[in-house]
């Protein structure tokens, strides 16, 4: 399974109006990150610093996607301890 660390540059740009999401543009392609990670076929990798830096940067959830991502990177993202 492919393991994958999510910069918040990346979180913040996909946390987005929905409806701008057309299939194969910038939007698209960040939102599927997330679903891959949500879905399983990602291993999502994280640490303290690293969520405190999510709940930083994104102060207002623009789409469930996002918020999705954020919960499950909270509640089953594997930590690696690193800092």
């Amino acid at each position: 399974m492919k393991s994958s660390v999510y910069d918040t540059i990346l979180i913040a740009k996909a946390n987005g109006n929905l409806a701008g999401r057309k299939a194969g543009n910038a939007l698209d392609r960040r939102l599927k990150l997330f679903e891959a990670a949500v879905l399983g076929t990602s291993l999502t990798l994280v640490n303290a610093k690293l969520l405190n830096e999510y709940g930083s940067k994104i102060l207002d959830f623009r789409n469930e996607a996002v918020r999705a991502f954020y919960v499950y990177a909270i509640d089953h993202g594997v930590n690696t301890g690193k800092s």
